[in-house]
């Protein structure tokens, strides 16, 4: 139960595609819905395992991801996965989204609460027109501290949570870390901890095709700014 109340709908943020994607993070790569973006191998790895159409991938951050303010606010980390180059399929190609699971530590700089550290996970080619969800795994947590969160495997977003799944135009899944409510402006309200850190998705992907590579297995990673 614990696992299906850390996720919700989120409905109304067309605005959120107007920031620029691009970072310090590493050499530049090429863009992505013409937005330039930054190779993200110092942050995290991406695998994935594959059955026919469908797959799972898995994202592991080995460095501290913060979480700093309000949704959309320039200040935020983002991160943008190409599906189709981690499962080496047709670039551009839809894919859908259908699970989610997460092992995670998140620690709060006080009195920020471990309630307030979420993750927005979007289509990045039409953000705001997608059945957009965000995962706060500390949902039950309305204090400061440190915790671990586990959702004990994969949560269906249809059957589990009564969501509609997550259908990217391109393949692109978008991610924003942000704080539900800010305690601190422009600064780090909470941590996501490095090697503590992993997502993973349950995905229906096309059939392999030529691959364009970016970045490390098409993960991504920026900072908001102004």
């Amino acid at each position: 139960m614990q696992s299906v109340l850390s996720i919700i709908a989120l409905a109304g943020i067309a605005s959120l595609a107007q920031a620029d994607v691009i970072g310090g993070a590493g050499g530049y790569v090429p863009t992505i819905n013409g937005r330039t973006v930054v190779n993200l191998t110092p942050y995290a790895t991406v695998s994935h395992d594959r059955d026919l159409g469908a797959g799972t991938m898995y994202v592991d951050f080995g460095t501290a991801l913060p979480s700093v303010d309000g949704i959309g606010d320039f200040d935020n980390f983002i991160a943008a996965i190409d599906i189709n180059v981690v499962f080496g399929t047709t670039p551009g190609a839809a894919v859908t989204v259908f699970g989610i699971g997460w092992d995670v530590e998140i620690s709060t700089m006080s009195p920020s609460y471990l309630s307030d550290a979420a993750l927005l996970h979007d289509d990045y080619a039409s953000m705001g027109d997608a059945a957009a969800f965000v995962l706060t795994p500390g949902v039950a947590n309305p204090f400061p501290g440190t915790a671990t969160y586990s959702s004990g495997g994969m949560v269906d977003l249809t059957v589990d949570v009564g969501l509609p799944n997550l259908v990217l135009d391109t393949g692109v899944l978008y991610l924003e870390f942000f704080e539900w409510y800010d305690d601190f402006a422009s600064l780090t309200d909470a941590y996501w901890s490095p090697g503590l850190a992993r997502l993973y998705y349950s995905v229906s992907v096309p059939a392999p095709g030529a691959v364009a590579l970016i970045g490390l297995g098409g993960l991504t990673l920026a900072r908001r700014r102004r």
